[in-house]
């Protein structure tokens, strides 16, 4: 028997919709405003407004989401709900290594 909640067509308009619409105001609205500005180059400003406006509230929504099937808020049980593992050698080396060669 599967005890998986149905998503409702709700539940995805504010999954999928509040996202849309930050990304909207950080891209007509913030980015231009801060391009104005000229303080920052047209890079910063888009990396500013989109990080700052759509996805820092996807981190902490993905954070709650997860909490909120788990049952908990721990750190040990929102890893395991998320399928976070420890890296291995292997896969320390290889951030590594790709990290040098990109930069």
């Amino acid at each position: 028997m599967n005890n998986l909640k149905e998503t409702t067509w709700f539940d995805l308009a504010l999954l999928f919709g509040i996202p849309t619409i930050l990304n909207y105001i950080a891209t007509q609205i913030a980015i231009p405003y801060l391009d104005n500005l000229q303080i920052l180059p047209i890079e910063v400003t888009y990396f500013l407004s989109v990080g700052l406006l759509v996805l820092v509230p996807m981190f902490f929504g993905a954070i709650y989401l997860s909490g909120k099937d788990s049952g908990s808020y721990r750190i040990k049980d929102l890893f395991s709900r998320m399928r976070i593992k420890k890296l291995s050698g292997m896969d320390i080396i290889w951030t590594v290594g790709t990290f040098v060669f990109l930069v």
